[in-house]
């Protein structure tokens, strides 16, 4: 089973929609797992997660 890591990511409630999108979609991009905008309340959390390559 490979290892995978988590990173949380947080924005300001100021920014868009799109751009958060967008963020999500370059993490995709650059191989994450799965990569999702989460509520914070006053902020949104980009919570994202990572296959570690040559980790068991």
């Amino acid at each position: 089973m490979p290892a995978t890591v988590t990173t949380r990511e947080d924005f300001e409630k100021s920014i868009s929609r799109e751009r958060l999108d967008e963020e999500v979609r370059l993490r995709m991009r650059a191989g994450a797992i799965r990569s999702e905008i989460v509520d914070g309340g006053d902020k949104w959390v980009l919570v994202t997660e990572w296959n570690v390559i040559g980790e068991q």
